[in-house]
């Protein structure tokens, strides 16, 4: 697969508030009409704490770290 460039970009949803994640597109060199886009909020992050309460991870709270 031949990767695009890391872009970071943000959304902003009404019921939880802004989220920003940095984003990777992937083509398989063999099938260019395929695209793998991968999406990664910074660890530790209010974005990665809301991600975690929006997964309904167990103990998960968005003021609180993963430790918490």
């Amino acid at each position: 697969m031949a990767p695009s460039p890391a872009l970071a970009g943000g959304s902003v949803l009404p019921e939880i508030g802004e989220l920003t994640v940095s984003y990777a597109t992937f083509r398989p060199t063999t099938d260019p009409d395929q695209v793998l886009c991968t999406y990664t909020a910074e660890p530790g992050s209010a974005t990665a704490r809301l991600l975690r309460v929006i997964a309904g991870e167990p103990r998960a709270e968005a003021g609180r770290g993963p430790s918490s």
